[in-house]
């Protein structure tokens, strides 16, 4: 009788567990969300890499703008077809350097604009490359980058840069 009163006693609400079924119920749960998750990571490190790239990109505008205003107005045309070379921190490097990136490009062009939405009656911001007559001029800024593949590594930046008077 000693043994089944000590049965009783273990079998009892004190020495209660989970069940096998219980514990293969809750992995496959964890597992499900897991692998959901694990799903997310290469949208997440692509997003990032895309973050990455805009605010470089941004940092070598800045730059470029900063160079351009420097720049005497009646020169502006000296930058046409110039190419600047960037790391991936955006800061100037030589061409075919290991640490080259990005590649810039820069093309000083006339740009009209219209007073009504038409064609009709033009505003010209920039009448020529060497004309000191307008108040700006319009500088494309095309940058490149070579990690990227397709139309996604070119990118096209306007840059107006104003007569400053020197």
């Amino acid at each position: 009788m000693s043994r089944t009163k000590e049965a009783l006693r273990r079998s009892g609400p004190a020495c209660r567990a989970f069940s096998l079924i219980e514990m293969v119920m809750a992995l496959g749960v964890t597992s499900f969300a897991l692998v959901g998750m694990v799903a997310l990571i290469p949208v997440g490190l692509s997003s990032a890499r895309q973050a990455a790239d805009a605010t470089t990109e941004s940092q070598i505008i800045q730059f470029s703008r900063n160079e351009l205003e420097l720049t005497s107005f009646t020169n502006l045309a000296v930058w046409t077809g110039t190419t600047n070379y960037f790391d991936n921190q955006g800061l100037p490097t030589t061409q075919g350097a290991p640490s080259q990136i990005y590649s810039v490009t820069y093309a000083v062009t006339n740009v009209a604009l219209s007073t009504n939405g038409g064609a009709a009656n033009p505003i010209l911001i920039n009448t020529g490359p060497n004309s000191t007559s307008t108040n700006a001029m319009v500088v494309q800024v095309t940058i490149v980058n070579r990690t990227v593949a397709g139309p996604a590594a070119t990118n096209l930046f306007p840059i107006v840069v104003p007569n400053a008077g020197f």
